[in-house]
């Protein structure tokens, strides 16, 4: 069995996958898989991958039968790692020759749930704009190094606030990840990232950094994040982090049962996630309430289905407020 689980989701990007593939085949610790979860793209991503794959038998190749998103891709790389810890890394990045080895070695001597190194962006073009992303983004990435952390219902707020929110540049321990059921979002949405690390921190884990810069993250014109004008991309990335806050209350509504208000209201309160919280939602909502259907819908994407009671008082709660029978289209 590997000690290293390497997930690598692959979508268009067969002008970088060489890159990133040849960081991870090229590290100083070797007990790894490669994970390579082809997400259907419509470049020459996979061929890279497939002749990497013959010349290096820890490289496989899960397919998808559709584009699902990042979301979905890195969860079909969790279900079938056979490894100790798992370490997620975007097709378009790489990482330094001693990143696994000095997380494996720290999260083995610590028995952390999740160890993490430094990230550095830097700009894949000369762009004015591309550069001034970069310089912004290791500013807020240098302010989010900290010392070993425990997270704990008291500094849940803390967390999801200061701590670094990317699912990369950290090596998660699998059964950390598996016991407490950590899946990413599996809608196709951006920042799903901030989703997850919700559901993480609300498994209360104890976190160790350590000094290495140990990932590349490429900044690109043209990315996912960079294609809609700014106004369009306001308005996606609202309605975005809703799906992301509502898929990570539905789980701490699920397995944290019992700091289910007080973790709700601690995101809410929180100064990054309290203005989502003041955006006119309820246009982004559909409801179908039936004998045979009771479900909420955000975005064409149902997210709740259950009955709530057999009276004609129906209530139900997303995101903390509450919707009533009279607003519920009934068929």
């Amino acid at each position: 069995m590997p000690k290293i689980s390497v997930v690598i989701p692959v979508y268009n990007v067969e002008k970088y996958i060489e890159e990133c593939l040849e960081s991870v085949i090229s590290q100083t610790f070797t007990d790894t898989e490669i994970i390579c979860v082809d997400d259907c793209g419509t470049d020459g991503s996979m061929s890279v991958v497939e002749r990497y794959a013959q010349q290096d038998s820890r490289i496989k190749i899960l397919r998808h039968d559709k584009n699902k998103g990042l979301g979905a891709a890195r969860n079909t790389g969790i279900e079938e790692a056979k490894g100790e810890y798992i370490f997620f890394l975007d097709s378009d990045d790489y990482i330094l020759p001693d990143t696994l080895k000095n997380l494996y070695e720290n999260a083995v001597r610590t028995k952390s749930d999740i160890t993490v190194v430094h990230v550095e962006a830097f700009a894949d073009d000369d762009s004015e704009e591309t550069i001034k992303r970069v310089t912004e983004s290791n500013k807020w990435l240098d302010k989010l190094v900290q010392d070993n952390f425990k997270v704990t219902v008291d500094n849940y707020q803390k967390s999801i606030m200061e701590l670094n929110c990317l699912a990369w540049g950290k090596l998660y321990k699998k059964d950390f990840i598996q016991n407490n059921n950590l899946r990413f979002i599996e809608q196709k949405v951006m920042h799903e990232d901030n989703g997850f690390w919700l559901k993480v921190c609300a498994c209360f884990p104890d976190i160790t950094y350590i000094d290495y810069l140990g990932v590349m993250y490429r900044m690109r014109h043209g990315a996912i994040t960079d294609v809609i004008n700014r106004k369009e991309q306001l308005k996606k990335k609202n309605e975005h982090m809703m799906l992301n806050i509502a898929d990570a209350f539905l789980y701490i509504d699920t397995y944290k049962k019992e700091y289910t208000k007080n973790l709700r209201s601690q995101i809410k309160m929180s100064e990054f996630y309290r203005p989502f919280f003041d955006t006119k939602i309820g246009i982004l909502f559909r409801y179908r309430w039936t004998d045979e259907d009771k479900r909420v819908i955000i975005l064409s994407i149902p997210f709740y289905r259950e009955k709530i009671s057999k009276d004609n008082k129906k209530i139900i709660r997303i995101l903390g407020i509450p919707v009533y029978s009279k607003k519920i289209n009934k068929k």
